[in-house]
């Protein structure tokens, strides 16, 4: 049978593996890790440690820079049809035209309008006013014999006859007018005449009387 192993064999062959473990894991650390000095102080290894930080920041900020400017070179230039289309639209219109002369054209300003107005109411205020309307004065007929009164008034709207005395009545819008026809030297004319309101009873207008008789004057063609 074997021989059982002791407690001091059976540790040093654990022991072994482990320092030779650690040898070569100090052999495999990289070989851009600075050694640290045992002899230099603590401030001296922070003022390393800043200026190592600073020139990375420093490299990072060139590389960010470079890759900026190959960006803004590779970007294609813009094209003239681009710019030409997209200027405002307002560019492309044409010059405002000038101001039209209203005189030179034919066209009426206001002023010319006001003084129109102006000129045509001065005319009215000079203008005469017109006339009245005519008058007939009913005595101007007398003397006429019946042929001519016929002609200047018209038919009577009603005649009547007592003895040598004729009455020929003429009816208008205003009064009534009545005219008594004599033989007078053998010839039978208008003697006298008469008027009177449309209805019996009120007073009669005398202009508007015989404005009506100037009216059947005129309406009979005389």
């Amino acid at each position: 049978p074997a021989k059982p192993k002791t407690a001091k064999e059976i540790a040093a062959p654990v022991a072994t593996p482990a320092v030779e473990a650690t040898a070569e894991t100090t052999e495999a650390a990289p070989e851009d890790v600075p050694a640290i000095d045992p002899d230099a102080s603590p401030a001296d290894a922070t003022i390393e440690s800043s200026e190592d930080a600073t020139e990375g920041v420093l490299a990072e900020d060139s590389l960010q820079a470079s890759m900026t400017a190959a960006a803004v070179e590779a970007e294609p230039a813009p094209d003239k049809a681009d710019d030409a289309a997209s200027k405002p639209v307002a560019e492309a219109q044409p010059e405002s035209l000038p101001a039209s002369d209203d005189a030179g054209n034919g066209d009426t300003t206001s002023d010319e309008i006001a003084s129109d107005d102006t000129a045509v109411t001065d005319l009215a205020l000079l203008a005469p006013p017109p006339p009245p309307p005519a008058e007939l004065v009913p005595s101007s007929l007398v003397g006429l014999t019946p042929e001519r009164l016929r002609a200047r008034l018209g038919e009577a709207d009603f005649t009547r006859q007592e003895g040598d005395m004729k009455t020929w009545q003429y009816r208008l819008s205003d009064c009534v007018v009545d005219y008594f026809l004599f033989p007078q030297e053998g010839v039978i004319c208008v003697a006298s005449w008469a008027w009177r309101a449309p209805v019996i009873g009120m007073d009669i207008d005398a202009v508007a009387c015989r404005q009506a008789l100037a009216r059947r004057d005129t309406d009979s063609g005389s």
